[in-house]
């Protein structure tokens, strides 16, 4: 909770969101939107002048890689907007450094996401870039939608990213501990992962569509996951953004560890015979359904097929 003189209250940075509301379109340029939520978070968890650092030089090309993409509400105006609804004490301390190293006519996200923060990642800061060029084909939530929301959304080339508006849920400590600002950190990465690599993304993508095809869709695939392994198996489906092979790997994995369970065997220990043929036999049973060869080709030949 905030505690310091330097800090607003939740209700505070509620009602500064909903001001928020009245100046930025957030259903027009939900990537300024995020980047501005971020940024008045950002200014309250570090409460420390210099959590944005500015990198040392721009050349002709600053911004080059933007100039497509809409400007939005500049510096000035985001300057003016949280001069005049937040203490003066809470700006110099949080988020004048800012302001005084940016040009005032300057597009705001632009020109914040061109720098260095403390605590983001660049990718993630990349993937409001990617958001506004329509590279990446994100779509904004307040709140936090269901693993097979997720996994519906990626089949079809989509990802969500959640910026939290309200009070309960600003204040909430959210799944894996991240706080609000952290999880919409999480989800610029993880949009990065899906969508910086255009083969990559087509392959996460297909793999996605053929884990929905099978076991959101039909029963008896399903029923190959133990109860216990769900949270995994929701991780896998909606929030494991890699390597396709090693997704693969990975929902190999879990059957097996579900097969353990099902049939009453320790995970530590290796299966017996009769009882790794039935393993195999699912395996063969699935990627028949993917229409793929038993066994699966390893990494690359395995990721090609997922192409074809």
């Amino acid at each position: 909770m905030p505690s310091c003189a330097t800090d607003m209250t939740f209700d505070e940075i509620e009602f500064l969101i909903k001001e928020l509301k009245l100046v930025c379109p957030r259903s027009q340029r939900p990537w300024e939107w995020t980047t501005l939520i971020l940024f008045i978070l950002a200014g309250q968890r570090f409460n420390t002048k210099n959590w944005i650092q500015f990198k040392k030089k721009h050349d002709e090309s600053f911004h080059k890689n933007l100039r497509s993409a809409e400007n939005g509400l500049s510096n000035l105006q985001i300057k003016e907007f949280l001069q005049s609804r937040i203490e003066t004490e809470i700006f110099q301390q949080n988020y004048f450094f800012y302001f005084q190293k940016v040009a005032p006519q300057d597009s705001f996200w632009k020109s914040a996401t061109s720098q260095r923060w403390k605590h983001i990642p660049s990718h993630a800061l990349e993937s409001l870039q990617a958001w506004a060029l329509k590279k990446y084909n994100l779509i904004l939530s307040s709140s936090i939608i269901s693993p097979e929301e997720m996994m519906n959304l990626q089949a079809q080339g989509q990802r969500i990213v959640t910026v939290f508006e309200s009070k309960k849920d600003l204040e909430q400590v959210h799944e894996h501990h991240r706080d609000a600002f952290l999880f919409t950190v999480h989800d610029l990465e993880h949009a990065n992962h899906f969508f910086c690599k255009p083969q990559n993304h087509q392959q996460q993508k297909k793999l996605i569509e053929l884990m929905k095809s099978t076991f959101a869709q039909n029963t008896v695939f399903r029923s190959w996951v133990a109860q216990d392994l769900q949270k995994e198996f929701d991780y896998l489906i909606s929030d494991m953004n890699t390597h396709p092979w090693h997704m693969y790997l990975t929902l190999q994995q879990l059957l097996l560890k579900s097969h353990k369970i099902q049939l009453g065997h320790e995970q530590s220990k290796h299966l017996p015979f009769h009882d790794e043929l039935q393993f195999q036999d699912k395996i063969r049973h699935l990627l028949s359904q993917w229409k793929m060869s038993y066994p699966p080709n390893f990494d690359s030949k395995f990721n090609q097929s997922l192409l074809e």
